[in-house]
């Protein structure tokens, strides 16, 4: 993106009043933002995130790449937490099946709790067995 059509294009991302249209946006955005300005796009698009609803787990996932390690760790289980919340159970497992590859050991135990789709229930363990290894 050239750099001078970057500020409208924030002005556009954080315009949309849906947050998760909002968190994605800035979340598209955030490669293309100098270095420099990173850390307030990425608490903006965090925020948006947070406020997503039932796309949070994916809103979060989204923006790992690009989170300094330290927040990380906070944002999978976030994720992780919204993902339980999920009252739909295909959705939810939808979200949990997103997250099984990336969730620490630690936490893999609630989501197969979780869970009561056997696909998503077997990545879950493959991924603790991998971590195991």
């Amino acid at each position: 993106m050239p750099a001078d059509e970057l500020p409208r294009a924030l002005a556009v991302a954080k315009a949309f009043t849906s947050p998760g249209s909002r968190a994605d946006a800035l979340t598209r955005l955030v490669p293309h933002v100098p270095v420099s300005l990173r850390p307030e796009v990425l608490t903006e698009a965090l925020v948006a995130a947070r406020a997503s609803g039932d796309h949070r787990p994916w809103a979060l996932i989204a923006l790992l790449p690009y989170l300094p390690a330290s927040q990380q760790r906070e944002a999978l289980t976030q994720a992780l937490a919204a993902a339980i919340l999920i009252k739909d159970n295909e959705l939810q497992d939808a979200a949990l099946g997103v997250l099984a590859p990336l969730l620490p050991c630690d936490l893999l135990p609630k989501a197969v709790t979780a869970t009561s789709n056997e696909m998503t229930r077997g990545a879950l363990l493959e991924r603790a067995q991998s971590l195991l290894d």
